[in-house]
């Protein structure tokens, strides 16, 4: 999602008066490029390393294009990015009866030159006077296929559900998916995707059933700073019986978590 965004701003940057900062990143980038000209040495300079890993969240997007433009052989072992978003909730409502409910959500991205690798999971818990009504279970993995300057992406994931309170034991989806890149930006990113999908289901009564069905997914999410972000994700999966939507909003805190040599 932000790849080409990010492809974009570090392009900006270069032909803009750049921090200090930046510009010591850039002498001494080219430096050590220079040496590698002269000699059969391999792998990224030992500085860049040390200059990213020390590096502010707000640089190091200019920093890893810098980084891919100068190193295309060697970045992708380099710039081993994660990121993760956490979410959690809570609610409480009393007077005829007394109501709790919990949500907590969490989110791990990886991202190497065109694709990406997302896993998430989620967990809800709500209980009405003491009677626990809704413990409903999420996790999926998916992994992004983007296309170099162009806002179509495809996609395979699988995801597994269980909400035994709706009679669900548990549930695999498998989809295959294309999507379109609505809006772009450094701040904000808006995409929506359909595509065919199976579903397998086993229910809570020993009965069990498979499906073909189609897949509809939107995400939406913007950046308030470097650490929190308004986040909406809306799925619709509909087969000839059944029509499952998923709704989850919230705000997200973000953390980069980048593996660099000599770490």
């Amino acid at each position: 999602m932000r790849s080409r965004a990010r492809d974009r701003i570090g392009t900006a940057l270069s032909a803009s008066p750049a921090p200090p900062a930046l510009v010591l990143v850039l002498v001494l980038v080219l430096s050590a490029r220079q040496a590698q000209a002269q000699t059969p040495a391999q792998g990224l300079p030992d500085q860049l390393a040390i200059i990213y890993r020390e590096a502010n969240a707000s640089e190091r997007d200019t920093i890893e294009d810098i980084a891919k433009r100068l190193y295309p052989a060697d970045v992708a072992g380099f710039l081993k990015s994660w990121e993760d978003e956490g979410s959690f909730g809570a609610s409480l409502e009393t007077g005829n009866t007394w109501e709790w409910g919990a949500y907590a959500g969490a989110e791990l991205t990886r991202r190497n030159n065109l694709w990406e690798h997302r896993f998430s999971a989620d967990f809800n818990l709500r209980e009405v006077d003491g009677e626990r009504t809704e413990v409903p279970l999420n996790g999926a993995y998916r992994a992004r296929r983007d296309f170099r300057d162009s806002p179509v992406f495809a996609f395979g994931s699988l995801a597994y559900a269980r909400n035994p309170f709706q009679g669900i034991g548990r549930r695999f989806t498998e989809v295959v998916e294309a999507g379109y890149q609505i809006v772009d930006t450094d701040a904000i990113d808006r995409e929506a995707s359909g595509g065919p999908a199976t579903r397998q289901t086993r229910f809570t009564d020993g009965t069990a059933e498979n499906r073909l069905a189609v897949f509809l997914d939107t995400d939406f999410s913007r950046d308030i700073t470097d650490t929190l972000a308004f986040c909406e994700h809306v799925t619709l999966v509909l087969d000839e019986a059944k029509t499952t939507l998923t709704d989850s909003t919230g705000w997200d805190t973000i953390t980069r978590l980048s593996v660099v040599p000599g770490l």
